[in-house]
């Protein structure tokens, strides 16, 4: 399957990794540019190193690459940020990253919100 994990932090870009070993094509993408750079350059932020391993692997076997804008694919994965203010979720990044998708996805591809939000937010915002 081709899949889309938008947003490569700690959450993002292992799960990006797990399923290019799982034998999946995966195009991660996140906003931050030089983070996609330094991860091109083999230079992972993650601290774990079983992790890092996992993440290494993945980019050396040519099923994870690191895209430069929200790709087509036939599924997406959005693990962005989701602060909090107040009590209350901030839901910018999730809001922006479902915004990139819609225009991206092709009819028909699965969109799963990994981020944590607040019930009700995949009707309202997602949909």
């Amino acid at each position: 399957m081709n899949v889309a994990v938008i947003g490569l932090g700690y959450i993002g870009l292992p799960t990006a990794a797990l399923l290019a070993e799982g034998g999946h094509e995966v195009h991660g993408y996140d906003v931050d540019a030089r983070l996609r750079d330094d991860l091109r350059a083999g230079n992972l932020h993650i601290a774990e190193d079983g992790v890092r391993t996992i993440v290494h692997d993945a980019l050396e076997s040519g099923r994870l690459h690191v895209a430069d804008c929200v790709p087509d694919a036939q599924a997406y994965i959005i693990c962005v940020p989701t602060p909090a203010h107040e009590g209350h979720a901030v839901l910018t990044f999730v809001e922006k990253a479902a915004s990139a998708v819609a225009v991206a996805a092709p009819s028909g591809a699965l969109i799963v919100v990994e981020s944590t939000v607040p019930p009700g937010t995949t009707d309202r915002v997602i949909e």
